[in-house]
């Protein structure tokens, strides 16, 4: 045998077999079916995943109802947290991120539940929100206006102010004016000045006392 023909057998494909009988077609049927399946499960969990809009907060960027594709692993996704269509928890994994957020991006995570809430009422409920603060800036609201870091922050372009038609909304609520529902608990803040909160980074240390143990009590809970 020359070494052609050799190379010839080594490399020759193997002809794939049609499935004859209707059992063949559907046992084939059901195999491409379970590899779609699993190609569609990694891909949705650690790459990208469609998303809808669920509030109004970022009219007129993005509306009420849109769907949106969200990158899941550039700020490292993980594996699911609890089995579908149940409240059942699983343990999970995180893969490490590409990069972190950083100021204007646009980001989604699941919703912690509200602010006296150690656990959300309804589990897996996705947020759209655009980020303002990232671990070590300090965030503060001036008569309606954003700052960070002491300087105004970038206003989107087609971002929507509220135009309430009650009378407390035409004018910012005063200063020292406690929100009853505001985060943290206890603040003399609200809506519309706020802070100066400074967001906590990796290596801080919060020193904890009387005065403001409620103000963390939630968060160290959970």
């Amino acid at each position: 045998m020359s070494f052609q023909e050799k190379l010839k057998k080594i490399f020759k494909k193997k002809e794939k077999k049609e499935p004859q009988t209707p059992a063949e077609k559907f046992k084939e049927f059901m195999k491409q079916l379970f590899y779609a399946a699993i190609a569609a499960f990694f891909i949705i969990t650690f790459i990208i995943q469609n998303t809808r809009i669920p509030t109004g907060s970022m009219e007129d960027t993005i509306l009420v109802g849109d769907f949106v594709l969200v990158n899941k692993f550039i700020y490292g996704s993980s594996s699911p947290r609890y089995i579908p269509f149940t409240e059942v928890s699983l343990p999970y994994f995180t893969l490490p991120a590409i990069k972190d957020p950083k100021p204007t991006d646009i980001v989604v995570f699941e919703y912690p539940g509200d602010r006296d809430q150690l656990e959300p009422t309804e589990k897996g409920v996705n947020y759209v929100k655009r980020c303002i603060g990232t671990p070590g800036d300090t965030v503060e609201i001036r008569d309606k206006v954003v700052f960070v870091n002491g300087k105004e922050f970038w206003r989107p372009p087609y971002i929507k102010y509220y135009r309430g038609m009650i009378g407390s909304h035409l004018r910012p609520l005063p200063k020292g004016y406690a929100e009853p529902r505001i985060f943290p608990r206890g603040m003399p803040w609200n809506e519309d000045n706020y802070g100066p909160l400074v967001v906590p980074k990796k290596g801080m240390t919060i020193p904890i006392n009387i005065y403001n143990i409620e103000q963390w009590r939630t968060t160290i809970d959970r």
